[in-house]
């Protein structure tokens, strides 16, 4: 059953963040950064102690994305050392101790990075000589390249000065006059959504400007908002956009470190089961969200974790590196064992499925007419029919026997299932201390056990 990979499933969680990094963190966030060769090393610890030293089931990338994407929360440590770094940006601007004087007696230019866009971060990287704060700045101007705007309010907060997305001919936009009299962003050449007239900006900004300095300016920059016309409002953004996802929080990197992670990634394991169900990649998605709801059993989590990325064993997939071993399902021995065929489309499993439904149906007044189906056996959740949190714990617990017969090459059989259920349901009971909570949720499902419990 993949015994020690389920308790893989959660330790890692712990020795990642209550061990392991909180024996770098302190030196991550005080010193510039290790070398690629050290964190490659330190990477490898991590994963070995994952995958127990053998080769990678899932795409790191993969693992990396939180469990309600997909991931393991597996670290990043290269893109969690640059969010720590970035954290003291943060400080920066926030800051009136006397380290920040040194700063700004040292590199005066830095605290003009709210100001400008990322061609003036990037000529600033080759300015500061210091390697910590070098770091800090370089992990910006790639922070501040990779940024995607989201909302309107983001995009008229761009500063549009050495910007290299803002430009008049093929040069960025440097005006002295605009810099001279603070203006630096979209949002203050706009008044009601509408630009300002020559005659305004020059009068309410005091800008100096020639007609064909405004023109131009105006021109650039509309041209820019064209891109992101699409775009829908959603909050006020004090700071430069990339420099506000720093600032959002008062403590931390978390938001720093999410908003680094590409959670566009092609995960083969959706695209395995978008090719053979045709679900959409939001509903395999939710399906990490509803296992966090539906269990904190890490055994059960780990092999719908393992069905959702199309990574479970089956006699097909060990076929393929053992000669001896025969593709053939377990149960009906007629067809080749996939995923699917193990967990829905076996005509033994289909007995199963059928006495589920059947049982539930005869024996609990709410589930009148309850039926099972593909996504909901496979997926845990299908749209046309409704389920609560002890249903979908009962269609996992299924998937789990089901798994089991197959290893220990048992016949399914329905009243054992039952049996397995209420030992299930008592231990439930000892774990939620019998609470109104537990009982509510169960009360429905006690007629299942009629003939069990023992009075």
């Amino acid at each position: 059953m993949g015994k020690t990979r389920s308790y893989t499933f959660w330790k890692s969680h712990c020795y990642k963040k209550k061990l392991a990094l909180s024996k770098i963190v302190h030196f991550l966030i005080l010193l510039p950064s290790p070398s690629a060769a050290i964190v490659n090393q330190l990477n490898k610890l991590f994963f070995d102690f994952l995958w127990n030293g053998k080769p990678d089931p899932i795409k790191r990338s993969v693992i990396k994305l939180k469990p309600v994407d997909g991931g393991l929360g597996m670290i990043d440590l290269s893109l969690f050392d640059k969010a720590l770094k970035l954290t003291w940006l943060r400080r920066y601007f926030t800051s009136t101790a006397a380290w920040k004087l040194l700063i700004d007696n040292k590199y005066p230019l830095l605290k003009n990075i709210n100001n400008f866009g990322n061609k003036y971060e990037e000529q600033l990287v080759d300015q500061i000589k210091n390697p910590f704060w070098a770091n800090v700045v370089e992990y910006f101007y790639s922070f501040y390249n990779k940024y995607s705007l989201r909302t309107k309010q983001e995009v008229e907060a761009t500063r549009f000065l050495y910007n290299s997305d803002i430009k008049i001919g093929r040069q960025v936009i440097k005006n002295k006059k605009l810099i001279s009299n603070e203006v630096f962003s979209i949002d203050q050449l706009k008044a009601n959504d509408t630009f300002l007239t020559f005659q305004e900006l020059n009068n309410k900004l005091n800008t100096p400007l020639n007609f064909l300095e405004y023109n131009s300016i105006i021109n650039s920059v509309k041209s820019y908002l064209n891109k992101y016309s699409s775009l829908k409002s959603f909050k006020e953004v004090p700071y430069s956009p990339a420099l506000n996802i720093i600032m959002l929080k008062e403590k931390g990197s978390s938001v720093i470190y999410k908003n680094m992670l590409n959670t566009d990634k092609e995960i083969t394991g959706f695209k395995r089961w978008s090719n053979t169900t045709n679900i959409s990649r939001k509903e395999w998605e939710i399906s990490f969200k509803l296992l966090k709801s539906t269990t904190s059993d890490t055994k059960l989590k780990w092999l719908q974790f393992r069905i959702l990325h199309y990574t479970l064993t089956t006699n097909r997939s060990v076929s393929k590196f053992k000669t001896n071993q025969s593709s053939y399902c377990t149960f009906c021995g007629a067809h080749s064992e996939t995923i699917l065929h193990l967990f829905w489309d076996c005509t033994c499993v289909q007995r199963f499925w059928n006495g589920i439904a059947a049982i539930l149906n005869r024996k609990c007044n709410h589930s009148h007419n309850f039926k099972l189906t593909k996504h909901l056996v496979i997926f845990g959740k299908c749209e046309i029919i409704r389920t609560d949190n002890i249903c979908d714990l009962i269609i996992l617990l299924s998937k789990y026997y089901i798994y089991r017969c197959k290893v220990q090459s048992q016949t399914l059989n329905i009243n054992l299932f039952i049996r397995d259920l209420y030992r299930r349901y008592n231990i439930e009971k000892i774990v939620n201390k019998n609470s109104i909570t537990f009982k509510n949720n169960w009360a429905p499902y006690l007629p299942l056990f009629k003939g069990i419990i023992q009075q």
